[in-house]
């Protein structure tokens, strides 16, 4: 479908905002959750450390699968299992709550992130993709201008619940958006 590279490369950008964000927003959120949760040192560190952790890990387990079964496919199931890691973190009610859906949200974040750009190789074409990439790419400083200012501002004026919860929303549009992808190459799955 012609122009169809432009809707995807929109819905990319997206899921790239959505992977940069969540990287970000538990530094400006955190003096907030310490407050409210009464936390230690410790328990905020655990806090911090439970979603690169297990997205590491996670990140080179899921390569594989996803060039097995597909981006298409790993974005949606990544967008709607962040919206609910990203609900029940702003549910978390204790440190060791927070900590496990944090890490949750390490297990599942990267099928969205491990997919990006190889869907950038399977719906764009060639001469098109380096530019797709630049644009998909500028998500990431927006990203973190965002995360950043609304984690101080938002978190300090209503709670720290309203920005985790604004993410999981654009997690499940993402999800949502992904649906519309075309259907993949069959040339970019592998067996």
């Amino acid at each position: 479908i012609r122009g169809a590279h432009v809707l995807v490369t929109g819905i990319l950008w997206i899921a790239f905002f959505i992977i940069n964000f969540n990287v970000v927003m538990m530094i400006p959120l955190l003096p907030f959750i310490q407050r409210d949760l009464h936390l230690s040192p410790s328990e905020s560190g655990w806090i911090l450390a439970a979603f690169p952790v297990v997205a590491l890990i996670s990140n080179l387990a899921l390569g594989p699968l996803i060039d097995r079964f597909g981006r298409k496919l790993f974005i949606i199931v990544g967008g709607v299992a962040c919206c609910l890691t990203l609900l029940l973190t702003a549910a978390s009610h204790s440190a060791s709550m927070i900590v496990l859906s944090r890490a949750a949200t390490g297990l599942f974040m990267p099928m969205i992130g491990a997919s990006i750009f190889a869907a950038l190789a399977d719906y764009v074409p060639e001469p098109k993709r380096a530019r797709a990439a630049g644009y998909v790419t500028t998500a990431a400083p927006i990203a973190f201008l965002c995360s950043l200012s609304m984690g101080v501002v938002v978190g300090g004026l209503l709670s720290w619940q309203v920005t985790v919860i604004g993410l999981a929303v654009v997690c499940a549009t993402l999800a949502g958006l992904a649906l519309t992808f075309p259907a993949p190459p069959l040339a970019s799955l592998s067996s």
